[in-house]
């Protein structure tokens, strides 16, 4: 998709597999990811995470914020990335699909759980919904910013 500002957008939601803010492969009883991407992460760790998932045929759900009223599918926006000699993606930015935390069931628990850096996470700080999943995770990972997620869990 090419955006008005001439930037590239990957809306991750066109991926094979993805059904909303899932992606399931494997059997019902596999193993089980929470990936946690908010508005303006980098772009180039969403891709990492999820094509490396889903390389590994392994299923995982793309959780943002809570948000009350939200739509049960909330598209977030990561941040655009323009120039940076360091980085292999040049000049684009991820339209993700997540389930805003509050609306993730409190029956679900998920084995893993990454976060995505950029800005992101300061959205997520001290939100009871995510701070919930990832009490009840065994594993967890963050990249970049993403630790700043982690406090008060």
């Amino acid at each position: 998709v090419k955006t008005e500002e001439g930037v590239l957008a990957l809306d991750v939601g066109d991926l094979p597999g993805m059904v909303g803010s899932t992606c399931l492969f494997g059997e019902p009883l596999a193993p089980r990811s929470a990936v946690f991407v908010d508005d303006v992460a980098d772009p180039i760790e969403i891709f990492t995470m999820i094509s490396h998932l889903m390389q590994e045929r392994l299923s995982f759900q793309v959780i943002s914020h809570s948000m009350e009223g939200a739509p049960e599918t909330r598209k977030v926006v990561s941040e655009t990335v323009f120039g940076n000699p360091m980085y292999g993606l040049k000049e684009v930015t991820c339209i993700v699909p997540t389930t805003p935390a509050n609306l993730v069931s409190a029956d679900v628990a998920f084995d893993s759980f990454f976060v995505a850096g950029g800005q992101c996470p300061y959205h997520m700080m001290n939100d009871p919904g995510i701070l919930s999943i990832m009490d009840k995770a065994d594993i967890a990972a963050a990249v970049c910013h993403g630790p700043e997620a982690l406090l008060g869990s």
